[in-house]
């Protein structure tokens, strides 16, 4: 494949999840967020086997991109799911934990690749030949299958979701059985027995849906859509949105085009005797050669070897030997006679290297988030990460590169995984769905364009590449700075509990939030049910932390901290 093709292979995927992400936040929003991740991991995985199959370049293409339709789902939506189970002190956390499994994914794979795409042998199949590199998509499709038995088997809706469509007693049932799972003890020690009803007015619109016509789909997603962009959210909205962008475009774009830079440095230094070279240089070094409409292929990465001293085309028939492609004209579909999969043990470690180290940052990041707060954290790491690209233009070796690569995926992706948690906490529950699969649809939209505007300019103007990449990762510090001007502070809404034992009576005696406000607040006003003063709540908020124990930990701290700090909300 030469580089335009496989920059679209790389984004095609993306372009299914911008066109299905109003869909399946809409779903997710009024059909449940647990059944809506059922369905969509299972068609993905099917998908995904079903691609191990293709017996061309553009079937392979199209059903990526149906990949891409379906893993937009639990890739958004499992956001809004896990952090309805937790409280405003404890959701960032939770979010950034689960973040965590990404980078373990950007780890499994290339270990997982490492064993199986070198393996040699073939089965001949009437419509292709099933090789290694097939065998490896099929095992990529396995995740998902498996993750959507065990949230049909195991995990329950939302209790959030239910009770926004009314369904108190559904919602005291999985709150009864978290509390089981938690704690080890009997469902009759659960002592909340009711559940306050939240504002109607906020309601689901799916209370009210008419009848299941294509049309009125598209309407009720509109619904459901629109108020984002009113002017209570459109502020935030548009700010998570271009942030996202920024984000996915640097972590993702640049994440998959490492593999094959790392493969072309290695290569570079093994053609020429140990010599090293940056990025660009190794990457201009291996490009497409036609001579007489023929395209000749020497390297591992599909390149020929330009030899700068002689201004020549060269080859070392002791290394590699060359692999004939048919080709009517330069950017056309060939036929590949024969595809070279080799990749050198370099970029398989150095791509295990980053995976790991992101997942143990994301680790660190989680307990690190609740004493720092996700502003500090997002607003340096951008700046961090933006220098780190520009370094790459200039590294010469591959530890270099690898250094700065690492700093650049990893703070970005960092940052992408606060700004979901933030997410979750600034939208309503009846718009939280939608919020979050559009915030992603955004940094969707940032991979394709990044990942062709690299493949466009990886031969050619490499170095171009890596300052648009800090350009964008600059922006986001800005919009850090922004975000601080902006929104002072989070709006919040969730359940408020009751029960019967006079145990609940001194947690209900002090509300207070973490590290989300500002401390240029208007003045507030007096809140039912609360002894504290909150502002532009409509019910009396409560936090339920430990069913035997009154005092959640480290409560003087947060109290102290509650008073010096009022909050704009309703907690949950």
């Amino acid at each position: 494949m030469t580089a335009q093709e496989k920059g679209l292979l790389n984004s095609i995927s993306y372009a299914g999840v911008i066109l299905s992400s109003p869909l399946w936040g809409f779903l997710a929003d009024t059909q449940g967020r647990k059944k809506i991740l059922i369905i969509s991991l299972f068609c993905d995985g099917i998908i995904g086997v079903l691609s191990s199959l293709a017996p061309n370049y553009s079937t392979f293409l199209a059903l990526r991109f149906f990949n891409g339709f379906f893993i937009c789902s639990p890739g958004a939506v499992v956001y809004a799911y896990v952090g309805e189970f937790y409280n405003n002190i404890e959701r960032p956390t939770a979010i950034v934990l689960v973040s965590v499994f990404l980078p373990i994914g950007t780890l499994a794979l290339p270990g997982l690749a490492w064993g199986v795409i070198p393996q040699t042998w073939i089965v001949t199949l009437p419509w292709c030949s099933f090789n290694s590199w097939r065998i490896f998509v099929v095992f990529c499709a396995i995740p998902s299958l498996v993750g959507g038995i065990i949230i049909y088997l195991c995990l329950p809706e939302s209790p959030k979701f239910l009770m926004n469509q009314g369904n108190k007693e559904e919602a005291l049932k999985v709150l009864r059985h978290v509390f089981v799972v938690n704690t080890g003890n009997d469902p009759g020690d659960y002592m909340v027995e009711s559940i306050k009803e939240e504002n109607s007015a906020e309601r689901d619109i799916s209370n009210n849906l008419p009848n299941n016509s294509c049309l009125n789909i598209i309407k009720n997603i509109w619904s459901q859509t629109a108020p984002l962009f009113q002017q209570q959210h459109i502020l935030m909205t548009l700010l998570v949105c271009s942030l996202q962008f920024g984000y996915y475009t640097c972590f993702n774009s640049l994440l998959l085009w490492l593999p094959e830079m790392f493969n072309n440095m290695a290569a570079y230094s093994l053609f020429y005797d140990g010599q090293t070279a940056s990025v660009c240089e190794s990457m201009r070094a291996f490009v497409v050669s036609i001579v007489d409409d023929t395209l000749y292929q020497h390297l591992p990465g599909n390149r020929s070897i330009w030899n700068y001293e002689s201004n020549s085309f060269t080859s070392n028939s002791s290394l590699i030997d060359d692999i004939i492609l048919s080709s009517s004209s330069y950017g056309n579909q060939s036929e590949i006679a024969e595809c070279d999969s080799t990749i050198t043990p370099e970029t398989f470690r150095n791509t295990l290297i980053i995976g790991g180290g992101t997942g143990a940052i994301n680790l660190i990041i989680g307990f690190v988030v609740r004493w720092t707060g996700r502003k500090v954290i997002g607003f340096v790491f951008m700046g961090v990460a933006a220098g780190s690209c520009i370094g790459l233009d200039f590294g010469q070796t591959s530890e270099i590169v690898l250094v700065l690569a690492f700093l650049f995926v990893c703070l970005t992706g960092v940052s992408s995984s606060l700004l979901n948690s933030a997410v979750v906490d600034i939208f309503p529950t009846q718009l939280r769905g939608m919020a979050v699969c559009l915030t992603f649809m955004s940094g969707r939209a940032g991979v394709i364009i990044g990942s062709i505007m690299i493949g466009a300019l990886v031969d050619t103007n490499c170095s171009i590449a890596f300052y648009v990449l800090a350009a964008i990762a600059l922006g986001g510090f800005d919009s850090a700075m922004f975000l601080r001007l902006y929104a002072p502070y989070l709006v919040l809404t969730g359940l408020t509990l009751t029960r019967s034992s006079g145990m609940f009576d001194y947690q209900q005696e002090y509300c207070y939030s973490y590290l989300v406000t500002d401390s240029r607040l208007p003045t507030t006003t007096n809140t039912p049910g609360c002894d504290n003063k909150l502002r532009d709540t409509e019910v009396a908020p409560t936090h339920v932390h430990n069913t035997r124990n009154p005092r959640p930990k480290n409560f003087e701290r947060k109290k102290r901290l509650f008073d010096q700090r009022p909050v704009n909300s309703q907690l949950f």
